[in-house]
């Protein structure tokens, strides 16, 4: 069961760093155009979280650690985010600050969600199968423990999908909404992007803190204490989820905004600089139909004078 459980978690990092990949390369070049660039960055990334995971647990036990485990997680798959991103593509961008924070924040919240969504699924088949112990349906300890075991690895195996669905979805949309990915965004615009994807990085850190309380040194989660946090909980974290979501698609909206603006501006501009050249030209062509007018003029009083001169001259000679 525990090998079992080892392994899914194991697809589940690697699924992981696939998506990092998807989204880390469909907004910054490659450094090395190969089809490899990817494998190892989602390899890498795998391999450094699964080994962050055990060096915790080799040191500190998988015990209730506190928040200093939550804190030193966060940071160390921080850092390996940073590292893959300028090692393995053109990231010296502002945009690379929130695709780390966005990326590590979205992987948080998948899991919380579907941790906290899907215990009460456990807590439930957990309580049907104390009734057909009470009830006397199971006729061995054997098959009692069989059933368990494949009932909780089923559920195990809902919960790891529920998060890569929620991870995978999530980028994909980040990806398809932020369509300008050339665009350079300033700090004031990378402060409106960074805001809720560090606000629902922290949410999770705090979760991750306060889930877990000890009664007389025996770990207790607190939505056990107070039920309706099962509830209130995943709502806040899809609640910020989609404040990510949104605020990428919101930020698109402002670009396209102002870049239409601009666009209307230079229009304008331009239909004013023609107004200008139309009435510059129209003005020369009254010039010059005035100055043809005057040159009819002077042509007809010249040949006027020169009849009067060849009539003047007849009657002298005549």
């Amino acid at each position: 069961m525990y090998k079992m459980v080892e392994l899914l978690y194991m697809a589940v990092v690697l699924f992981q760093g696939y998506c990092l990949q998807y989204f880390l390369g469909s907004f910054l070049e490659s450094r090395w155009k190969s089809r490899w660039n990817g494998l190892c960055v989602a390899v890498l990334y795998a391999a450094g979280l699964y080994g962050i995971s055990g060096m915790f647990n080799q040191v500190l036990g998988t015990g209730y650690n506190g928040y200093r485990e939550a804190v030193w997680k966060l940071a160390l798959s921080l850092c390996i985010l940073v590292v893959l991103a300028l090692c393995f593509y053109k990231a010296f961008r502002l945009i690379t600050v929130f695709l780390v924070v966005a990326f590590q924040a979205v992987a948080d919240i998948s899991k919380y969600a579907a941790v906290i969504l899907l215990a009460i699924m456990g807590d439930g088949v957990a309580a049907i199968w104390n009734r057909c112990v009470e009830k006397g349906l199971f006729k061995s300890d054997r098959a009692l423990m069989m059933t368990l075991n494949g009932s909780m690895l089923a559920v195990q195996i809902f919960q790891y999908l529920v998060i890569a669905m929620l991870l995978f979805i999530s980028l994909r949309k980040i990806v398809r909404d932020f369509k300008e990915k050339d665009y350079k965004i300033h700090r004031t615009e990378l402060m409106f992007l960074l805001i809720p994807a560090a606000a629902g990085l922290l949410i999770c850190v705090l979760l991750r803190i306060i889930m877990v309380t000890l009664e007389d040194n025996v770990p207790k989660m607190l939505y056990d204490r107070y039920p309706i946090l099962t509830i209130v909980l995943p709502a806040i974290l899809l609640l910020s989820l989609l404040s990510i979501l949104y605020g990428v698609k919101l930020f698109q909206d402002m670009v396209y905004r102002n870049k239409a603006k601009s666009e209307r501006v230079i229009l304008k501009n331009q239909v004013r600089s023609l107004q200008e050249h139309m009435e510059e030209m129209e003005r020369i062509y009254s010039a010059i139909r005035g100055m043809k007018h005057d040159m009819k003029n002077t042509l007809a009083v010249i040949g006027q004078l020169s009849m009067e001169e060849k009539r003047g001259a007849a009657g002298i000679f005549g």
